[in-house]
């Protein structure tokens, strides 16, 4: 009872100031970030196992329009951000097993994050009473701050109710079963108090909303997980969305859409093997969806929006372009076309992409093919590293790659890494994670499933390693890793080499 009459009594004050929040509308918003801590991405929950969050700190949700960031810590950083909406939802992750905060901001506001009780905390320029945009700061610090593991975090996160690495792969399902019904009593616990403090205090109060919206869809998505939702019901869910089109920044409908979409039309969904396992083919997934009449257009926009970005990420560039032209047929929304293409590196010139070679682009977006490269680099022995951003070993081996280049600086050495990204935000993320952002001998693979001369030379796995002599000849097209003990005389050798 402590917690929910803390609970009560922070939400009255909250809506006693409903009619007080801003409603200037100048179509710009400033974030200014003061000196957050940096975000942990890395957890350690058991000895020798590790998981890792590659996703941004920061999302802006624009009426169904996602915007990703990555703010610098320890730092001030600000991000200025243009909409025509009235209001904006900001997702802040803060920690990896915890939920995100949330924060609904006014068009026209000027929000400062800083961090309470090692949780985020805004203060707005427009409303001088803060404890309204922080409904769920206050809300985590009432129930125990950052130590505290409420039930939908453990259901989330089922290591956090292990004891051991060898229940994570045996018992994830069971912790999740143990878990359900407490998160769920402790989410509609929320719900129900939320809600009747709304009844009691009507009026306009947009972050209120979104965290009913968020916590009924959180409730209904673990439902459907359980199998505790019957087809009727899951009907009358989808068609109740069906027929709401009122604008918001972002509802949590769509996590449950995703959900119900995995096992409507991704599982049933053929699966294409690999050398490196087995793929969904998410061609089939995409031409699923664009004719399931459950939801409405908003809704399906949504979807066919992710799974395109899977054909992108699993498939050549030459299907992801069949794919756009059928997704901008059917919305022409440029602004979310753009946005694959430059990020997935379609290009209006198909001859251009299937160049026999490698074409090769640089941090900065300029292109080169590998014939220049060896041009700039003459008389130098070249090791070629092909890895890519969702390719663990090769991220692994980086440490040592740099201990390399270090050992072996004062040789005519040129240490060149080539990604096969097909998606270049998630390749330019890893450079920055891996510190080859700024490192001059770091490509992009554009043509990678194009390149004769990755067809010519099996590079179908990675991580794989090349050496080529000063006069530009493959001598070794596989190279030992760069663990390798013998690779640093083998690489001295070739370099002293008249």
């Amino acid at each position: 009872m402590k917690v929910t009459s803390i609970l009560f009594a922070a939400t009255i004050y909250l809506l006693s100031y409903a009619e007080s929040y801003a409603q200037n509308f100048n179509h710009k918003i400033v974030l200014i970030f003061d000196s957050i801590p940096t975000y942990q991405r890395n957890n350690t929950p058991f000895e020798k196992f590790e998981t890792r969050d590659d996703r941004p700190q920061i999302s802006i949700f624009d009426n169904f329009y996602k915007y990703d960031f990555n703010p610098a810590s320890l730092k001030k950083d600000t991000i200025v951000f243009f909409s025509n909406e009235k209001n904006v939802a900001i997702e802040f992750r803060y920690k990896m097993t915890k939920d995100p905060i949330h924060y609904i901001i006014t068009n026209g506001d000027t929000i400062n994050f800083t961090f309470k009780h090692k949780i985020p905390y805004a203060t707005s320029k427009l409303n001088s009473i803060d404890s309204i945009l922080n409904y769920e700061h206050h809300r985590i610090v009432s129930k125990g701050g950052l130590k505290y593991n409420s039930p939908f975090d453990i259901y989330s996160n089922p290591y956090l109710g292990m004891s051991n690495v060898r229940e994570l792969f045996l018992s994830e399902n069971r912790v999740k079963s143990t878990w359900y019904l407490p998160s769920r009593d402790s989410l509609m616990i929320e719900y129900s108090l939320l809600n009747h403090l709304k009844t009691r205090n009507p009026g306009k109060l947009e972050i209120v909303d979104f965290i009913l919206n968020k916590l009924r869809f959180q409730v209904n998505t673990i439902d459907f997980e359980q199998r505790r939702l019957s087809e009727a019901e899951i009907d009358e869910i989808l068609r109740h969305e069906q027929i709401t089109n009122a604008p918001k920044p972002y509802s949590y409908f769509f996590s449950f859409l995703e959900k119900v979409s995995d096992s409507v039309n991704v599982s049933p969904s053929r699966k294409i093997k690999f050398k490196n396992g087995s793929k969904v083919d998410y061609r089939e997934v995409y031409d699923r969806t664009s004719k399931w009449n459950q939801i409405n257009e908003l809704n399906k926009k949504h979807l066919l929006f992710k799974y395109i970005n899977q054909i992108g990420n699993n498939f050549p560039i030459s299907d992801l372009q069949d794919y756009l032209l059928k997704f901008d047929s059917l919305y022409n929304d440029t602004l979310l076309t753009n946005r694959l293409k430059s990020e997935f590196l379609v290009f209006d010139n198909s001859k251009e992409i299937r160049n026999d070679s490698l074409l090769l682009l640089d941090y900065n977006g300029s292109k080169l093919t590998l014939r220049d490269f060896f041009k700039l680099n003459a008389g130098k022995v070249i090791f070629v590293d092909f890895w890519a951003s969702w390719c663990a070993p090769c991220r692994r081996s980086m440490p040592a790659s740099w201990k390399l280049r270090d050992k072996l600086s004062n040789k005519s050495i040129v240490f060149a890494y080539f990604s096969l990204d097909n998606n270049l935000k998630a390749w330019k993320t890893a450079c920055l994670n891996e510190k080859l952002s700024h490192y001059p001998y770091n490509y992009l693979v554009a043509n990678s499933t194009q390149s004769g001369f990755l067809k010519a030379n099996k590079v179908s796995e990675i991580p794989r390693y090349m050496i080529f002599d000063k006069k530009g000849k493959l001598v070794y097209a596989y190279a030992p890793e760069v663990e390798n003990s013998e690779l640093p005389a083998l690489l001295s050798g070739l370099a002293d080499k008249q």
